[in-house]
């Protein structure tokens, strides 16, 4: 099972879903490279080895098509110009029959409003 945590800060996620799916990897993937250099070396500090962290942007993944089972962000929708973006990115990533996942704060204003569209996906 190949798992991909979108916007994984240090890790913290990351990791865990690593040992979920050991022997499989589970990539990490933040914009900010202080986060991912973070996070490799908590991973490496706590022997966590199926686990790879990669500088990237959750609107524009380098990843194929249906490359992933399972796509994942939390708290980070919040921080994105365009939230549905991000998830359509997410899911392009994402194989048919996999799971996209996210979880965030909502005030309210941003994701409720958004959430029918995403129904039919």
């Amino acid at each position: 099972m190949k798992v991909l945590d979108a916007g994984c800060g240090t890790g913290a996620v990351t990791r865990r879903m690593a040992l979920r799916v050991h022997p499989e990897e589970a990539l990490g993937v933040d914009i900010d490279p202080v986060f991912i250099e973070e996070a490799g070396r908590l991973a490496a500090s706590q022997g966590v080895g199926n686990v790879r962290f990669e500088r990237g942007d959750i609107n524009h993944l380098r990843y194929g098509d249906d490359t992933f089972d399972v796509s994942y962000c939390r708290l980070v929708l919040m921080h994105v110009d365009d939230p549905v973006r991000a998830i359509s990115e997410l899911k392009r990533v994402t194989r048919r029959g996999g799971l996209v996942a996210a979880s965030d704060y909502d005030d309210g204003a941003m994701l409720i409003s958004h959430a029918p569209k995403f129904f039919d996906m």
